[in-house]
């Protein structure tokens, strides 16, 4: 884990072999550490290690854009939370599946808050997933607007047993649901 300036001075041999392997260890950690690196370039990654956060810098170069968190970027499935109750979606929830197992035979309620309870990013996608032994979920939404594609058909819907679902977030408050054994 280092930091360091990318912007080497002329100076003696050995104080810039210094700064320039100080410098590689930087771009070989993503410049890890707690606050933001000095001189950050455009396009620059940053392991926020105090965030927990990957971060790259705008090609602007006047922010920082959050990525991922550390712990995600390695993996190579869609995560999974699983739910056995009534839910209330969460910003974790972003990209990712809600499994509603097949050991709950009780019918739930997974539902999408307002945007102005919980903002998910525009481009969010959510799956659904019924085990063929679940109880049905009826996928509720609060105040924004929940289409079924393809008919354009709004408001609450039902997914049945072994059926799967994505959601898009393409507004602030529109979302746009999708899959098999939607109803």
């Amino acid at each position: 884990m280092s930091q360091a300036s990318f912007n080497i001075p002329n100076q003696p041999g050995a104080s810039f072999r210094a700064d320039v392997n100080t410098a590689l260890q930087a771009l070989a950690t993503a410049s890890a550490g707690p606050s933001a690196p000095p001189n950050p370039q455009a396009n620059q990654l940053w392991a926020d290690t105090a965030g927990q956060v990957l971060k790259i810098r705008d090609t602007t170069n006047a922010v920082w854009i959050t990525l991922c968190a550390l712990d995600e970027w390695v993996h190579a499935g869609i995560p999974q939370n699983a739910r056995g109750e009534n839910y209330i979606l969460t910003l974790d929830d972003a990209n990712r599946h809600i499994y509603h197992p097949g050991t709950d035979p009780t019918p739930r309620v997974f539902t999408i808050p307002s945007n102005s309870a919980v903002p998910f990013p525009v481009g969010t996608v959510i799956g659904l997933v019924n085990d063929a032994a679940a109880g049905t979920l009826t996928i509720a939404i609060t105040s924004d607007s929940l289409l079924w594609s393809p008919s354009g058909a709004t408001g609450t819907r039902t997914l049945a047993a072994c059926g799967t679902a994505s959601l898009l977030k393409v507004a602030a408050t529109k979302w746009i649901l999708t899959g098999t054994g939607v109803s």
